[in-house]
């Protein structure tokens, strides 16, 4: 499945495209004041010990940083957490098990609290 999957995720010229929607998905949000935070969730393979390859999360994280989007990048706790273990369906290598979700839970509410969005009230 990796070797189906890799060379969609490496074509950095299709995640470029992705930067006009967030753009505009920023600008709906702004104008109906609405708070925007991306999370960006790892594949299978991204959190095997020694994967090493920096795209096309690096494209990913120059997208947000310039548009000045707050994100959350679940590489690593996903890493730290259980790594493959939180994958549980061998022909899904995209969406984790209860678990993983737990963990992106974890993080994302983490992120929300830095941001001084949790329990704010408006």
């Amino acid at each position: 499945m990796m070797k189906d999957v890799l060379p969609a995720l490496m074509n950095l010229e299709d995640w470029k495209r992705v930067k006009a929607p967030l753009a505009a998905i920023k600008k709906l949000s702004a104008q109906r004041k609405l708070k925007l935070l991306v999370v960006v969730f790892p594949t299978q393979f991204e959190v095997y010990p020694g994967y090493a390859f920096a795209e096309p999360r690096r494209t990913i994280h120059a997208m947000l940083n310039e548009l000045a989007i707050p994100f959350v990048d679940l590489r690593e706790a996903f890493s730290a957490g259980g790594g493959d273990a939180l994958f549980p369906f061998r022909s899904d290598t995209s969406h984790p098990g209860r678990e993983g979700y737990a963990i992106a839970a974890r993080e994302t509410a983490a992120a929300l609290k830095r941001l001084g969005w949790l329990g704010a009230a408006r």
